[in-house]
């Protein structure tokens, strides 16, 4: 059996997915998903409740890993 991926991901993708009612099922294709501390302030700034209590259920599974970044430098080559 193939193993699943990891993904690094944008306040756009988890918005989109979650806006189609597909963000849990992202779970059947990545084995994690690690959002940015920034990341995760911009969606609870956004007022999006149901977004943000969907991300808070996924954190709490550890299928969503919110960090802070250790190297901004690295941020800055994304960008």
């Amino acid at each position: 059996m193939k193993s699943k991926l990891r993904a690094v991901s944008d306040t756009s993708f988890i918005s989109v997915m979650h806006g189609m009612g597909y963000l849990s099922l992202c779970s059947e294709m990545f084995e994690k998903i690690y959002v940015s501390q920034s990341v995760y302030d911009e969606v609870k700034r956004s007022g999006m409740r149901s977004l943000m209590a969907q991300i808070e259920e996924l954190i709490g599974s550890k299928f969503i890993i919110a960090k802070k970044c250790g190297k901004p430098s690295l941020l800055n080559l994304l960008t």
